[in-house]
């Protein structure tokens, strides 16, 4: 296991920090842990999304071009809610 450092750290970031790790009854140790995987869950997931879409867009160009013709989304939602 990694030893972590972090030299610094204003007193006032510090105090609210102890109150964080005392309100989930926590370590300082184990609450850095917790905050840090959130934050690197939440950029994997951010990660998976932006993957998503990009997979999404690549698609939508291979499609045929919508004719000019065709309703647009509102106009099929009003003309569905007209049919109750």
């Amino acid at each position: 296991m990694i030893d972590l450092l972090i030299e610094g750290i204003p007193d006032d970031l510090y105090a609210r920090y102890q109150r964080l790790a005392q309100q989930h009854q926590r370590s300082l140790s184990d609450e850095t842990i917790y905050l840090i995987e959130q934050a690197v869950n939440e950029e994997d997931i951010l990660e998976q999304r932006r993957e998503a879409l990009d997979r999404i867009a690549e698609r939508r160009r291979h499609l045929p071009p919508t004719p000019p013709d065709a309703p647009t989304s509102l106009e099929m939602l009003r003309e569905d809610r007209d049919r109750d």
